[in-house]
Formats: C-alpha cells, structure tokens, sequence
C-alpha cells in the first residue's frame, strides 16, 4: 500500500513539475525524424501486454511510409497518456492506436470503447484538474499535459466522446 501510495505521489508532482517547465518555457523539446510506421508499431508493442480477455489493442491504421520531423519522445508521451486513460476507463472491447497522412500534418489518434465523455466534460476535459468524476483515478492533469505538449510541437488536440460508446482523443502535428 505505501509502495503504490509512494508510486502515485511521485507520478502527480512529476505531472505538477512537466506542467511547470512547460509554462516557463525550459522544457526541452527535440526535433527529429520518425518513421511513424515504426513509432506506432513500437507504441503498440509497448501497450500490447495490456491486452487480455476483456481488451484488445490494436493498431487499425499504421503508414507504410510517412515520416514527421518532431520530438519523439513528447508525442510518445501525449499517445501514452491517452492510452493509459482508455486503459482506467474501459473495462471491455478495444483500444485502438492509428496513424493518418493528410499533406500538411500527420493525425494521431486513440480511440477506444470505453465509458466515454459527457457533453457537459468535454469542454473541460483539457483545463487542469478536470476529471469525468469526483471517483476517477488521477489528479486531472494528464490531458492538460498534453495539451500543452501538442501545442508546444505545433500541433492541435481534440476529443470526440459519446457517454457509454466511448472516446477518441487525436493530435494533428504539422510535418
């Protein structure tokens, strides 16, 4: 109890010290050329132990070819907060990872079959301290995180969410 407590804390003044250094402007951000077919195969790989029974995770479109200049590392962070969300909030069906080419920008998306959003959240849903409920795990700062990531890379977040049928969150970053 006191390793997983521990294991929480640390995790929310981690979350409080990104939020900080991205407001103050000394996060550090490195650009640099991803095949998004292998980024994605890898996201997978890493999540694909969470499936079970219950969920599977998928990938339902990966890109043979594309390749985007940005920070890895910042974009594998954003995907894996909202695949670490999917994960609290559905407790049967799919998480689904893909990745869209558009000329000017790649689309990175989540979506998944989970408890979905209320209309009445989804506008808050990327302020800090948002959460569905009162009862959710987390402090509601992961989707102000990211938010602010994607911005910082250029980029746009959004979120489409129907109660009961699931969400699907998606960055668009410039090429």
């Amino acid at each position: 109890i006191v390793e997983s407590n521990n294991s929480r804390l640390l995790g929310l003044i981690n979350q409080i010290l990104d939020l900080s250094r991205i407001d103050s402007g000394v996060a550090e951000f490195t650009e640099e050329k991803i095949n998004v077919h292998d980024f994605i195969t890898e996201l997978h790989t890493n999540y694909s132990t969470f499936s079970h029974d219950n969920i599977k995770i998928v990938v339902k479109e990966n890109l043979k070819e594309g390749i985007l200049y940005s920070d890895r590392n910042r974009i594998f962070q954003i995907l894996s907060n909202f695949i670490n969300n999917s994960l609290k909030f559905t407790e049967r069906g799919i998480i689904e990872i893909g990745a869209i080419e558009y000329p000017e920008n790649f689309e990175f998306y989540i979506a998944d079959t989970g408890i979905g959003i209320s209309k009445e959240k989804i506008s808050t849903i990327f302020e800090r301290f948002s959460k569905i409920d009162s009862f959710s795990p987390g402090a509601g700062l992961g989707l102000a995180i990211c938010k602010s990531l994607t911005e910082k890379l250029g980029g746009t977040i959004s979120v489409n969410s129907e109660q009961g049928r699931g969400s699907c969150f998606k960055i668009t970053l410039p090429k």
